[in-house]
């Protein structure tokens, strides 16, 4: 983003004020942070659920959890 700022021709500095350029720059850098971070929080979260889910199906009954979880993988 930086180099990107650092190729920009001046005219574009003197037509917009530094403050509107560094409100883009620190949203865009927000947007990101946030992307990544909910991201990353659903996949731990359905990574957890997964595995209490099948750990609590082999609890109640072995068998007919192996059955599901063999027949549901296809």
């Amino acid at each position: 983003m930086v180099a990107h700022l650092l190729r920009m021709p001046l005219y574009y500095y003197d037509q917009h004020h530094s403050e509107s350029v560094r409100s883009l720059f620190t949203n865009d850098l927000f947007v990101v942070e946030k992307t990544l971070t909910d991201r990353f929080s659903n996949y731990v979260y359905y990574l957890v659920l997964g595995i209490v889910t099948i750990g609590a199906m082999l609890w109640l009954n072995v068998q007919f959890a192996l059955v599901l979880i063999t027949v549901t993988e296809h």
